[in-house]
């Protein structure tokens, strides 16, 4: 995801393939989902965190929505994603950029995202992914696979 400067959201930028094309749509604010979390803290963040349950399509209709998501967002991510590795990405000036998100349908205690050598993995992607975006563009790409 990468920070969209003209609304100052994130948005998906680039994406493997299972995506639903609404849920490509979808942005996220800062403090917004585990992605928004990880900007507003500016450091890597799992979800769910420990305690927390997996977030269902049910909890689109509570109005203490976790993660701070809108209903829309908690309809379209909570079928497929179970957990989320969120990384902050900064460009080489130390500008925030955007975020690299890891996600599984499998939950947090399962998944391979909470085994400290893949956050190691993608924390580690974190400065190469400032280089490349730097030298590709400072605008937010067209979405693509």
């Amino acid at each position: 995801m990468l920070v969209d400067p003209g609304e100052n959201v994130l948005r998906i930028a680039y994406y493997t393939t299972g995506y639903d094309p609404a849920e490509l749509r979808l942005h996220w604010a800062r403090g917004q989902g585990c992605a928004g979390e990880a900007w507003q803290r500016l450091e890597t963040v799992f979800a769910p965190e420990e305690g927390e349950l997996p977030v269902t399509v049910a909890d689109a209709d509570r109005s203490d929505r976790p993660w701070n998501m809108t209903p829309e967002q908690v309809r379209l991510t909570a079928i497929t994603i179970s957990s989320v590795l969120s990384v902050p990405v900064f460009l080489p000036d130390g500008s925030f950029a955007g975020v690299l998100n890891l996600d599984d349908r499998k939950s947090i205690d399962v998944s391979q995202l909470g085994n400290p050598d893949i956050r190691a993995a993608a924390e580690a992607l974190e400065d190469q992914l400032g280089e490349l975006l730097k030298k590709a563009t400072t605008e937010l790409p067209e979405t693509r696979e």
